[in-house]
């Protein structure tokens, strides 16, 4: 029997994969890029740390089949970039890839098992409170590595501190496995959760505009710190961006969408990930025909209209993989 979907946590990995490729599409942009929207760029370090949070709710199990599935996604969006390089007039371009966070997530995969292990085995000789323990110590030493370095320049070299490294998206993922274990249902209200999600975005926003009005290195260092996937900002968000999707209710017929679309997500991220520079030279110097006007709102309704349209595609290319795959095991059968 098919494992039945969390529709509300659907909507979410739909939301956050829109939110990375926005992200992207402001670093693609080749001209025109404004203070706005450079804290619009950093809404996808959350996204992604919220995908690999999810990750950590529900528990990765190592299976070979997701293995293949997985390298076969990479050799999928890879053929999509050789077909449609073309169109970008940079000339046929081919190479395999899994992305940074395709590699950095097939080592989850791979360590995810030993992780749960030492979880559960935590869980049960010293119960939740020596879980929340251990992690509560592993936060900190993410933290007194992070701080120093970002506002005082002192790097003190905790390797696999830095960045979205293996480590960080460990934290990560045993961050969701801890949080599963809270009572957040009857602790916290989805209101509550809703007002701290909505002031950490406009923190995150206002802070990452700020770099863009003050000088040299101090407006590297704000702007950094909200564009860090172990930034405790960026964490923050995918935290309590997670538990309001987890705590809220859609429409069924927008749950049933998203659950439908979800299997494509990966593939979204890989070919829009492996094709950048189509992306960058053919949506906007050659086929985005159209600008929102002029000034910094525009210029933002121009990267969310590219994004859609991005979005949109990749959908489309990874369903008719799909349907290919379907075709083919019926008529096996």
């Amino acid at each position: 029997m098919a494992k039945k979907r969390d529709e509300s946590v659907e909507v979410l990995r739909n939301f956050l994969m829109f939110l990375i490729v926005l992200g992207h599409m402001c670093l693609y942009k080749e001209s025109g890029v404004t203070v706005v929207f450079k804290g619009v760029a950093t809404f996808g370090c959350w996204a992604t740390d919220a995908f690999v949070l999810i990750s950590g709710w529900y528990g990765v199990r190592f299976a070979w089949g997701k293995i293949i599935k997985f390298l076969g996604l990479g050799l999928f969006a890879s053929l999509v970039c050789l077909l449609i390089s073309p169109l970008s007039g940079l000339g046929v371009q081919f190479r395999y890839s899994l992305g940074w966070f395709g590699k950095a997530y097939f080592g989850l995969l791979l360590f995810a098992p030993i992780v749960n292990a030492a979880i559960d085995s935590l869980r049960e000789k010293g119960g939740e409170k020596a879980l929340r323990t251990a992690w509560v110590a592993y936060a900190v030493l993410m933290l007194v590595n992070w701080l120093p370095v970002r506002f005082f320049g002192i790097d003190l070299a905790i390797p696999g501190f830095e960045g979205l490294t293996f480590n960080t998206l460990l934290f990560v993922y045993v961050s969701g496995r801890v949080l599963r274990g809270v009572n957040w249902t009857g602790t916290v209200n989805v209101k509550t959760l809703l007002a701290i999600f909505i002031g950490l975005t406009v923190v995150n926003y206002a802070w990452s505009c700020a770099a863009g009005f003050l000088p040299g290195a101090l407006a590297k260092s704000i702007f950094v710190g909200t564009k860090d996937y172990n930034s405790p900002l960026v964490l923050s968000l995918a935290v309590f961006g997670f538990l309001v999707f987890k705590r809220s209710r859609f429409p069924a017929w927008i749950g049933t969408t998203c659950a439908f679309l979800s299997p494509s997500l990966f593939s979204v991220y890989l070919i829009h990930e492996g094709c950048n520079r189509f992306v960058s030279h053919a949506v906007y110097n050659r086929y985005l025909f159209f600008k929102m006007g002029n000034g910094a709102i525009a210029e933002v309704a121009t990267i969310v209209l590219a994004a859609i349209l991005v979005f949109a595609v990749c959908i489309l290319l990874d369903l008719v993989r799909r349907v290919a795959l379907w075709s083919i095991k019926n008529i096996k059968k």
